[in-house]
């Protein structure tokens, strides 16, 4: 099973979710899923947020590593599942993939239909708060890995 987590710039939330994903796949003993991220606006190879990266750090995972990637055909022909923080993003791959359309999940789905917000540029509360929610759905969906209904 292979995963791309979506999101705009590819230096806060899909990164996020990638690290932590993979971080919860490594503790829980799944090695039969891969992750990765993408962004739909090209930045440069830009290494993740700051404040995203001093929180997730305090999870005990480092996103130092991490460099920004526009998503590609390849990216997202090869993904088995992709994974949206927001409709925008669903919009784009309609637009630009058309035919992955179907592999397409917003991040708070089945839950909540809603976008997660993006906080980069808001305060390092609306971090926590946009961090909080998307790590209870990176885990709800991790843990389904290990649990299938």
């Amino acid at each position: 099973m292979r995963i791309l987590f979506l999101c705009t710039a590819n230096i806060c939330r899909s990164p996020a979710a990638e690290f932590y994903m993979r971080h919860l796949l490594d503790r829980l003993g799944i090695t039969t899923v891969s992750v990765e991220s993408a962004g739909i606006m090209e930045m440069g190879g830009a290494p993740a947020d700051p404040v995203v990266s001093r929180i997730i750090g305090e999870y005990g995972i480092d996103l130092s590593s991490h460099r920004s990637k526009l998503a590609t055909r390849t990216m997202v022909t090869a993904a088995d599942e992709i994974v949206v923080m927001a409709r925008r993003h669903r919009e784009w791959i309609q637009r630009t993939f058309p035919e992955a359309l179907r592999k397409v999940s917003l991040i708070r789905e089945p839950e909540a239909s809603s976008d997660l917000l993006d906080p980069v540029g808001g305060s390092e509360a609306d971090y926590r708060r946009a961090l909080e929610v998307l790590f209870k759905c990176v885990e709800r969906r991790t843990l389904a890995f290990k649990y299938p209904v």
